[in-house]
């Protein structure tokens, strides 16, 4: 066996958490700071992968809405939320944010050991169950957020049809949608279905990626501070920043800020680039 058939070989174990729990500290030492800028890169294309996914899913799920709505609006001239909906955009995003959830629960792992901190004889479990916690009580707390600006969109359109002679179900449906060009007639904007779903597929996987890395440091011990609230990422709509591990000079594990992920960083997140945002 040559020597890169043998390094090929161990790095491939840290695609396998499972078996680090067996491993000696020092060589799970090893494997992982070989492995991390490889993982890490991993990483960022399926949180890329999960972002499509739910994109499209979300897209989808209220085209499908618009859709009910207006047929219910051209055939009774009334409308009902139906009493399914919330567990449909459940059942949707769960999968997803879960995958993502996890990624962030293993990350935070391998970015300590990038950062040079030994986490040999880290109960490995821990970083799985917070992650999945972290993820089921989030994702409930999400799909009741974006069922309340689904239901007061939808509002706005079925008002505007009311008082608006002549308008057709398909102008209707593109309203809900906000692809129509009939003025509201209420105050406000209806946001497009794409537009939406891009805006909570990129804001969310951030949030779950960064939200159960935290938590699994937290519950496996590995990092001694919390971050500060009003700096972990997203910190805005479509915000792909990051809170990695970091050592400070005194030799306490924290939490830095990167900006390295996202398209074209703002005047948000910029300034906080590489900054101790630990408490």
């Amino acid at each position: 066996m040559t020597r890169q058939m043998l390094t090929d070989a161990v790095l491939s174990i840290a695609e396998m958490p499972r078996v680090w729990a067996v491993l000696p500290p020092d060589v799970l030492q090893n494997v992982l700071t070989l492995k991390a800028r490889p993982l890490q890169r991993e990483y960022e294309r399926e949180l890329r992968r999960l972002e499509r996914a739910i994109r499209q899913a979300v897209t989808a799920y209220l085209r499908g809405k618009a859709r009910q709505v207006a047929e219910s609006m051209e055939s009774m001239g009334v409308w009902r939320w139906g009493d399914t909906w919330e567990d449909e955009l459940y059942d949707i995003l769960m999968p997803h944010l879960a995958d993502a959830a996890r990624l962030g629960g293993k990350a935070g792992l391998v970015g300590a050991t990038a950062a040079g901190v030994n986490i040999g004889g880290v109960a490995w479990g821990r970083a799985s169950i917070a992650a999945a916690q972290w993820a089921a009580q989030h994702v409930g707390d999400l799909v009741r957020q974006i069922t309340e600006t689904t239901r007061a969109q939808i509002q706005a359109a079925t008002a505007t049809f009311y008082v608006t002679p002549g308008m057709t179900r398909g102008t209707l449906e593109d309203l809900i949608l906000g692809t129509g060009i009939e003025p509201l007639a209420v105050p406000g904007r209806i946001i497009s279905a794409a537009e939406r779903a891009e805006m909570i597929a990129t804001t969310e996987v951030t949030r779950a990626y960064t939200g159960a890395n935290i938590a699994a440091m937290q519950a496996t011990g590995v990092a001694q501070v919390q971050p500060q609230a009003d700096k972990v990422p997203p910190l805005h709509p479509r915000c792909r920043c990051d809170a990695v591990p970091m050592v400070r000079d005194d030799g306490t594990i924290s939490w830095k800020y990167q900006t390295l992920n996202d398209d074209l960083v703002c005047d948000i997140c910029g300034p906080l680039n590489e900054q101790d945002i630990g408490q």
